[in-house]
């Protein structure tokens, strides 16, 4: 019986200790929208919205002049930790937008919304500055020909439509096996 009762109570315990972790994340939803503050016109560009709550669903506001390429991409990801008997539970989405502009000039977005436990929560309002290929001149060649830089490097200057992938890594030295 005495074991019974050790049960019930440990049980009830957990519970209210997840109970008070979900009430204190509501009461701190943040949300932000991330963008670069200033592309050339046709670039490909990401906006990324991310919110420490768990939702599913975003509204963007009126996009007038940028194109949505590709979006939303989403991602979930959730922690929990217990630290001397003090439970946390820590909740981040993102949703990421590919977006382009084709005319030059600065660029608002308005807040985006979202829904949290039935209240709306709005992010930060962005704003884009759309500038002329800095890197064009009259003497670049078209159509994904080389050219040879003032440095004596060779570069390719492509169209709009090839696609170009860097990468960066976190690292500069690592362990063979080891992620980067």
């Amino acid at each position: 019986m005495m074991t019974v009762n050790k049960h019930i109570l440990r049980s009830i315990t957990l519970s209210l200790i997840f109970c008070l972790a979900s009430l204190g994340l509501m009461a701190q939803t943040t949300f932000t929208g991330q963008a670069p503050s200033t592309v050339t016109v046709g670039e490909n560009f990401r906006v990324i919205y991310k919110v420490n709550a768990d939702v599913n669903n975003i509204r963007l506001p009126e996009l007038d002049g940028i194109n949505i390429l590709y979006g939303p991409s989403t991602q979930h990801s959730t922690s929990y930790s217990s630290i001397n008997g003090k439970v946390t539970t820590s909740v981040e989405n993102s949703f990421t937008y590919v977006m382009r502009i084709d005319k030059v000039g600065t660029y608002n977005i308005d807040p985006a919304t979202i829904t949290v436990e039935g209240q709306a929560v709005h992010s930060n309002a962005l704003t884009i500055n759309v500038i002329k290929d800095a890197t064009s001149n009259s003497n670049a060649t078209q159509g994904g020909q080389k050219q040879q830089s003032q440095s004596g490097s060779t570069q390719s200057s492509g169209n709009k439509d090839d696609i170009v992938i860097v990468q960066s890594l976190n690292k500069s030295s690592v362990y063979e096996g080891e992620a980067v």
